[in-house]
């Protein structure tokens, strides 16, 4: 995840934006703002680091809340199934919850362009 600022002030995705630019350039023709779909003064585009921020943000609290829910949903599994003792369950969610919170980020927008 990329996002950038065009010149008319809109956000997009960098790889997006790029493409769209890409087609008009290809046909020889100036750039139009995919909102708008009126010319932009240039093509110039200015990272967005605050949102890349906040996108990055977002997706590591998903990733930590995907890990705790599949947690409660092995204990559910476990409860139901009767598979282990409540020793073994309550050290597998003790490991869960460890590596929940330990791993590193995705690290998606680390990627620097």
């Amino acid at each position: 995840v990329d996002p950038v600022f065009t010149s008319d002030g809109n956000i997009y995705e960098r790889a997006a934006i790029t493409e769209w630019f890409r087609s008009f350039q290809m046909r020889g023709k100036v750039p139009t703002s995919p909102l708008t779909n009126l010319d932009l003064a240039d093509s110039s585009l200015t990272p967005c680091p605050d949102l890349r921020k906040e996108i990055q943000r977002f997706m590591d609290d998903s990733v930590k809340k995907q890990k705790l829910a599949l947690m409660e949903a092995r204990k559910v599994q476990t409860h139901l199934s009767g598979n282990h003792t409540d020793a073994e369950s309550r050290k597998k969610d003790r490991e869960d919850a460890s590596s929940a919170f330990e791993e590193p980020s995705l690290r998606l927008l680390g990627q620097q362009r």
